[in-house]
């Protein structure tokens, strides 16, 4: 017998891209010379993303980034270091202009010895050079995890792109590459320490650091929703192409009986592509549908499923207050305007600290954060005793299954586009988009360290200071002064 509520829980690996996913990038470009002329191969250096780029043979260069503001360090054997900060705008392409002045290296002399050795061993068969540890002669590289997360690297061979002079040689059925380290291949690549399988014929071991960090969200993400979740329910997860340590826990989770439908996608097929699957196939009358990134707090569910059965025509409810633009909610306000029972209140009935909460795990900027919440209020509309509020959100949301099959199917192509393709079609149809009042979901935004205030941690406490400003009169307090000065500098 199928439950009355199923719970969908969406595990794609791509969620909080999606949010800047419309954000048109900028362009560095320019021209490196020096006393003589250009310098081809020149080094441009990120100071804020570690990146590193080279020059072309007449000492050109252009670089695609995301908006903002950026230092860039140029370099060039034999001349000076030179350094510019630079604002990158949407759409906009920032030329400039590097002269760099030569600098007097000098060589102290340098004496060579050469002694054969016979029998090779330990760190002396990878160098070829009889020397101890400390005294080999060695090029490292290091890429931050600050580089691989920002560029999504998963593979060894997709990491290793960044160290000059290391690049692809051939790809094996797309699941396997050729590395070349300084025209050389079938270099030895060592993990942890252990030598891992590294000829010619490719690279292959998967270093999933986002991965990982995803399934420690994701088990946030549904024991927060076990710990939380009265109402009997079905639980629905659907793994959009997911790495395999992921996978194994999520079949691990359904033979336990935690997760009652599991269905595993061998590619990405977007937000769209897996909605037109388990809005379609779903058992169930009501749906509350989640990313894998959600933590679920007390009475989300049962707030919720009250705002929908009291409203007339509600088309989706999201358990957390939050801002949307007006366009998305006009149908809303209509109906509100048309209905003499419903009470209408506008003012700001969303703590500032519960807004910045949300926005702030989508990667907004405070200064950003502090603008949209004074530049817009609230509405609260009170209907036979419930209260609620206009807006909702595609990430987290309640809605009867017969509504949601209405819009089907989403695109598969276009990963914002489709989901924000649901927000216009509920609207369109005259149907109500509404929040509870409380926050009774938190967005992680797919980062660790964000679902670790939430966790019970037994043996561990806060020190006392920090416990002192955790008082809920204290940082009220702190709070508001703080709200001061901000208004103060940017009011």
């Amino acid at each position: 017998m199928f439950q009355r509520y199923l719970l969908l829980i969406l595990l794609q690996l791509v969620t909080i891209g999606f949010v800047h996913a419309q954000t048109q990038n900028g362009v560095i470009s320019g021209v490196i010379s020096g006393n003589e002329g250009p310098l081809p191969a020149a080094n441009i250096q990120i100071a804020e993303t570690e990146q590193v780029f080279s020059a072309d043979e007449s000492g050109a260069f252009r670089i695609e980034i995301a908006p903002g503001v950026y230092t860039l360090k140029v370099s060039y054997v034999g001349y000076e270091i030179r350094s510019q900060e630079v604002k990158v705008k949407s759409n906009d392409e920032r030329t400039l202009k590097f002269e760099l002045e030569p600098t007097e290296v000098s060589l102290k002399g340098v004496e060579v010895f050469g002694e054969r050795s016979r029998q090779p061993e330990k760190i002396a068969t990878l160098t070829r050079l009889p020397l101890r540890p400390v005294d080999q002669i060695q090029s490292i590289s290091v890429i931050s995890d600050k580089l691989i997360t920002l560029q999504g690297g998963l593979t060894i061979s997709e990491t290793a792109r960044n160290v000059p002079g290391v690049y692809t040689f051939a790809t094996y059925g797309n699941q396997r590459e050729s590395m070349s380290a300084r025209g050389y291949r079938g270099i030895p690549i060592l993990k942890n320490g252990v030598r891992i399988n590294s000829d010619f014929r490719g690279v292959g071991i998967l270093t999933d650091m986002q991965g990982v960090e995803s399934l420690q969200v994701l088990k946030a993400c549904l024991g927060s929703l076990k710990e939380n979740t009265s109402y009997p329910h079905d639980l629905l997860v659907f793994d959009n192409g997911s790495c395999e340590p992921v996978r194994d826990y999520l079949m691990e989770a359904q033979s336990s009986g935690q997760v009652q439908y599991l269905v595993l996608s061998e590619k990405n097929i977007g937000k769209g592509g897996a909605w037109n699957f388990i809005f379609q196939g779903a058992p169930g009358e009501i749906i509350a549908y989640a990313d894998s990134d959600i933590l679920f707090r007390p009475g989300w569910l049962e707030r919720s499923v009250e705002i929908l059965e009291t409203f007339p025509r509600a088309g989706m409810v999201t358990a957390r207050p939050l801002r949307t633009p007006e366009k998305f909610y006009t149908s809303t306000l209509e109906w509100a305007d048309q209905t003499p029972d419903v009470r209408v209140e506008r003012g700001d009935f969303i703590d500032w600290e519960v807004y910045r909460e949300h926005v702030m795990s989508l990667g907004t900027s405070e200064q950003e954060a502090r603008e949209w919440y004074n530049s817009r209020q609230d509405l609260r509309l009170t209907y036979r005793g419930v209260s609620a509020l206009v807006s909702a959100a595609h990430f987290q949301f309640t809605a009867y299954k017969s509504v949601l099959q209405q819009f089907l199917p989403f695109e598969m192509d276009r990963p914002m586009g489709q989901v924000r393709s649901l927000d216009e079609r509920i609207n369109a149809a005259g149907y109500l988009r509404l929040t509870t009042c409380e926050p009774l979901v938190k967005h992680l935004g797919n980062r660790l360290e964000e679902a670790a205030p939430t966790a019970s941690r037994p043996g561990k406490k806060l020190p006392l200071s920090a416990r002192f400003l955790h008082i809920p009169w204290v940082k009220q307090g702190l709070l508001r002064v703080y709200d001061s000065i901000f208004k103060f500098y940017y009011g």
